[in-house]
């Protein structure tokens, strides 16, 4: 992890052995640095375990050669004349671990009160999902139970998005991507795979509903996700779909004069080429009902 002054001058290493570090943020009673890395494939269903880290200056955290809870990489060695061991000693373990190939993305400490009170200085990290592991993992909101400034414990917190269908295969209907803390104590969820921004609130003790169709995997908690804009359905998992027809057919037109009628992708916006984001232009939008509840 590095450190720079707002120009980019200074630039100093501020922590290292951090494998990937996407998420992080600063306690907001203790000041804190904490961060939750995001840890490889190919070393199995159960390895690399996702890694929550309080980041400190100077420190080392073991990566590319100790990972977890002490354990060593068969992928790689220490330099020439460093042991394992002499690497280990010199490196700090997460202070929790989580499920292997949760893929930890974007985290935000809460620091608003339209949650209930305990929320506060909680942390709440947006899962992307695993893309080869069995059973899958991830696709979820996890809460960091922070008590007097310590992760205390680490939970669900919005599920649903992945479901097992009766073959035995999973679907997925989200690939979330960033959270964020709005001014008025919400959450905000964002989903790059179906182009959807959920509204994380409060609404007081009960049960929560279901989603239409499908039955969601985990626990429930008491915050509801809603789609504040829809993507056109023809971009959605057949899952997806079937709850947008549930909420009354809810659409919204995307345009762009980048593409013809009926013609091919252009290069420029191609995936395969320079991946460029086209303009876009939006119709109407209408939101939609509580479509899902976690």
């Amino acid at each position: 992890m590095l450190r720079a002054e707002p120009d980019g001058t200074s630039r100093t290493i501020f922590a290292s052995g951090l494998r990937n570090t996407i998420g992080f943020g600063w306690h907001p009673e203790t000041g804190d640095l904490w961060g939750f890395d995001h840890g490889i494939d190919w070393l199995g269903d159960e390895e690399q375990r996702e890694e929550l880290n309080r980041i400190e200056k100077g420190e080392k955290y073991g990566w590319p050669y100790i990972f977890a809870d002490g354990k060593e990489n068969p992928q790689d060695e220490p330099p020439a004349g460093i042991s394992f061991e002499q690497w280990r000693r010199t490196s700090k373990e997460p202070v929790h671990l989580y499920t292997s190939h949760a893929a930890p993305m974007q985290m935000t400490f809460y620091r608003g009160d339209a949650f209930p009170e305990g929320y506060s200085g909680d942390a709440f990290v947006a899962m992307r999902g695993s893309w080869n592991r069995k059973p899958p993992a991830g696709y979820e909101v996890v809460r960091v139970d922070f008590e007097d400034g310590q992760p205390k414990s680490l939970e669900p917190f919005v599920t649903g998005f992945l479901v097992e269908n009766a073959d035995g295969t999973w679907g997925q209907l989200a690939r979330l991507a960033g959270i964020a803390a709005a001014p008025d104590g919400s959450l905000y969820l964002a989903d790059d795979s179906g182009g959807v921004i959920y509204r994380i609130t409060y609404e007081g003790e009960g049960e929560a509903a279901e989603a239409p169709s499908q039955e969601a995997a985990g626990d429930q908690s008491a915050a509801s996700s809603a789609p504040d804009t829809v993507p056109p359905q023809e971009t959605l998992p057949e899952l997806a779909k079937d709850i947008l027809e549930a909420e009354d057919g809810v659409t919204i037109e995307v345009m762009s004069p980048a593409f013809q009628d009926g013609g091919p992708i252009p290069l420029k916006h191609s995936a395969d080429a320079e991946d460029h984001s086209p303009p876009l232009d939006w119709g109407k939008v209408r939101k939609a009902r509580r479509a899902m509840r976690s």
